[in-house]
């Protein structure tokens, strides 16, 4: 009765510790991807390639995608077999614009049920980025707003881009978003009627002068400063608007 005991347990070991062999037996991995773009929505696609030392059934190996996209979603598929030791895949996923500068995907091989967490763990790291509104970009000015009491002379006033872009080299050093970026200051955008400041005007580097209210304050319409490229590395920003005044109600 000892005896019979005694072999039972054996076999019940027996069994996990074959799936950890399994495991072991991956000795070369490799992962590639192919993003669409750096901006999101990205389709990522993942190419995984694994090798084991010695042949196994290919009916047990399974690929794991676990695409971190700050949901549950994993895709769980058969393993493409290349003979009974080398076995690919490759898979895809679409990645939608969120406050995230970059991802990391992951592939595991999973045997007979049984995930190969260590020594079949690949990764790939790509961008996602977004408008310079989203993804740790904020567009402002310096200052936000120019206060004035009234019958005060307005001359001159600018106000400086002190934006934050998206996904720049301080937020993510990594994989930073150093591309060209365009900026465009445009005049005369806020139009509800009210009591506003009259004989506003917007003079251009070349002197030219554009009314934005008239003499009761009313608005006179918008002007497009023009589109000013800062080129590549765009860590910032560095533009300033046309002066702006008002002279005093005579």
């Amino acid at each position: 009765m000892l005896g019979r005991l005694t072999k039972l347990l054996f076999i019940i070991t027996l069994f996990p510790e074959v799936l950890n062999g399994q495991c072991a037996l991956i000795t070369d991995n490799y992962s590639g991807q192919s993003p669409n773009s750096v901006c999101a929505p990205v389709n990522l696609v993942m190419d995984v390639r694994y090798k084991f030392i010695l042949p196994v059934d290919p009916s047990k190996v399974e690929i794991l995608y676990v695409w971190n996209d700050g949901t549950p979603a994993t895709t769980r598929v058969p393993a493409i077999s290349q003979g009974d030791t080398v076995f690919v895949q490759s898979q895809s996923h679409v990645y939608l614009p969120s406050s995230q500068c970059s991802y990391t995907a992951e592939a595991y091989v999973i045997y007979d049920g049984d995930v190969c967490t260590s020594s079949s763990r690949q990764e790939q790291t790509f961008s996602a980025w977004a408008r310079d509104n989203e993804n740790g970009g904020v567009i402002i000015t310096e200052p936000v707003v120019a206060q004035f009491c009234e019958g005060e002379d307005i001359v001159n006033v600018t106000f400086d881009d002190n934006s934050t872009f998206n996904c720049n080299i301080n937020v993510e050093p990594d994989k930073p978003n150093r591309l060209t970026r365009w900026v465009q200051f445009i005049y005369g955008t806020y139009s509800i009627g009210g009591d506003r400041i009259p004989n506003i005007t917007v003079r251009d580097p070349l002197g030219n002068i554009y009314p934005m209210t008239d003499a009761s304050g009313n608005s006179t319409g918008t002007v497009s400063g023009p589109i000013i490229e800062i080129p590549i590395p765009a860590d910032g920003p560095n533009q300033t608007s046309w002066s702006i005044s008002a002279r005093p109600e005579e």
